[in-house]
């Protein structure tokens, strides 16, 4: 009993003090829960754009800028099912996971760079509106909350892998990119660096302060424990 009562008073201690750089633990597990989502919705891309890449040949690309485009996006549909496991496993706690989903989240955005910078960077190739890298490192922030200097950090990295990918593939044999190309391939990224920044900090005070509403006073909502005509009951904590 003694036990249980300082595991209550350590949890409670917890979710009582004021906003520090530590990620609100209700958070953190509900992160853990998207997680399990967007390595579902990167194993799918993956190789569905594998799959068009085998259809739609282009007799452009050199043999081993493909090889390395499909070692890519195979190591990329790989890693999303172990993300996908990590986030159902109940050993490792949430922050550490939403920790290792960063190291995810800027290894995918290398594994996109390495399968789009597949054909030879020309002003007639160059692509046209926001490359995956650019949407990747938009949109993942915003679903998975950290803490804001990690956030940032990982940002710029995940970002730098876009340039890294194409550097690896010219190393292994790609032509050289147009300069005017790289300015229009590369816009896109850098926009999205401080999209990415300043929306999920929005988004992480919105879900905070949401989690907040819950509570009632001195007391904290848990989880409902049933419902009838007359209303609800919780489980709380005080």
């Amino acid at each position: 009993m003694r036990a249980t009562t300082e595991r209550l008073a350590e949890s409670d201690a917890e979710d009582s003090r004021p906003a520090t750089p530590s990620l609100p633990p209700d958070l953190a597990r509900e992160g853990v829960r998207r997680l399990r989502v967007v390595g579902g919705v990167s194993l799918v891309a993956h190789a569905f754009f594998l799959t068009v890449s085998r259809l739609v040949g282009d007799p452009a690309v050199p043999r081993s800028a493909a090889s390395i485009s499909l070692g890519a996006a195979i190591t990329g549909m790989v890693v999303a099912v172990l993300v996908m496991r990590l986030a159902y496993s109940n050993r490792i706690g949430s922050r550490t996971i939403l920790d290792l989903a960063l190291v995810y989240w800027v290894l995918d955005a290398l594994f996109i760079s390495l399968s789009s910078h597949v054909s030879p960077l020309t002003m007639e190739r160059a692509p046209q509106g926001w490359s995956g890298v650019a949407v990747w490192v938009v949109a993942f922030p915003l679903v998975i909350p950290n803490t804001r200097g990690k956030v940032i950090l990982a940002t710029f990295v995940a970002a730098a892998m876009d340039p890294l990918g194409l550097l690896i593939q010219v190393s292994a044999g790609l032509p050289a990119p147009d300069p005017r190309a790289l300015v229009a391939s590369f816009a896109p990224t850098v926009l999205a660096v401080p999209i990415a920044i300043v929306m999920s900090g929005i988004i992480f005070r919105i879900s905070v302060e949401a989690m907040r509403a819950r509570d009632l006073g001195s007391y904290r909502l848990v989880e409902p424990l049933g419902s009838g005509g007359m209303g609800e009951v919780w489980r709380a904590r005080h």
